[in-house]
């Protein structure tokens, strides 16, 4: 069951974001720089060096079992192995370090492909 249709370039959104990632981590782009591009994706710094957050929106409120399996596994392998249910019915994932975050939106976006 999906309730939302995600954007048809999603995908490639997140191989753009990816490039960035691969910039920062080369030296090529600051922190200032890649901020800009990684916060409206969702993906924050948190006050412990290296360690981001990433949030996943939660359209509705409506999460299926299997979109909460996806979401605890990519905690468990990439955060810190706990899914933070906000106020706003989001989840955030702590705990991520940057080089991770492109992958757990592919892994976040294809296996919600794969439910459609």
């Amino acid at each position: 069951m999906r309730v939302f249709e995600l954007p048809v370039d999603l995908a490639a959104d997140i191989d753009t974001y990816e490039g960035e990632v691969r910039r920062f981590l080369s030296g090529e782009m600051p922190a200032t720089i890649l901020k800009a591009k990684r916060v409206p994706r969702g993906v924050y710094e948190e006050r412990k060096d290296g360690s981001f957050m990433v949030r996943v929106r939660v359209t509705a409120g409506i999460l299926t079992s299997e979109q909460a399996q996806t979401l605890s596994g990519l905690s468990s392998a990439h955060g810190d192995g706990i899914l933070h249910i906000t106020t706003r019915q989001d989840i955030q994932l702590h705990g991520t370090c940057i080089q991770d975050t492109p992958k757990i939106m592919k892994l976040d976006y294809f296996s919600s492909k794969a439910r459609a």
